[in-house]
């Protein structure tokens, strides 16, 4: 958009190449703290949710489902942090969530000898419903949105009743 006014406006050659040089280094400066900030999401979602499928683990718990706090709507962090905890405990099925500015977002990866038991798509979607979203996905990993980020604790509490139903 910038770049276009730039383009438009009625300045001299010489002063349209500096902004035009100025524009793109801040560009490269922008995209260069997003991929920091995303790193620095997925360091924080795996050392959270490591630590606390550690304590599932050692309480004998067969699933973990949990808010992750501090990440906002990165997916990519609730995916690594869910990849980390299968390689982990590869029978462990995990529902992560996490809030934006105006929605939440839910992440679900179940193990392939689970998910006949317990698929993620159907997981997510029950979880969805107490925040007003959709969402699907595959048999062992699904994501979804919601408006209602305040439903955060009622789909905790749906997706764990829904994973004891079906896992027993």
């Amino acid at each position: 958009q910038l770049k276009l006014e730039i383009d438009a406006a009625v300045i001299s050659a010489t002063t349209k190449a500096e902004l035009r040089t100025d524009l793109e280094k801040l560009t490269k400066k922008a995209i260069e703290e997003q991929k920091k900030q995303a790193a620095a999401n997925k360091a924080k979602a795996i050392e959270i949710t490591l630590a606390a499928a550690e304590e599932a683990a050692g309480a004998g718990k067969k699933t973990l489902v949990m808010k992750v706090e501090g990440v906002g709507l990165d997916s990519k962090a609730l995916q690594e942090a869910g990849n980390s905890i299968q390689k982990k405990f590869p029978e462990m099925p995990v529902m992560f969530f996490s809030e934006g500015p105006d929605k939440a977002l839910a992440y679900a990866a179940v193990p392939k000898d689970v998910s006949a038991n317990l698929a993620a798509g159907e997981w997510v979607k029950e979880a969805l419903s107490a925040l007003g979203g959709k969402g699907g996905g595959k048999p062992t990993t699904a994501q979804g949105m919601g408006p209602n980020k305040q439903g955060i604790p009622d789909a905790i509490q749906l997706a764990e009743q829904m994973a004891a139903t079906k896992l027993g």
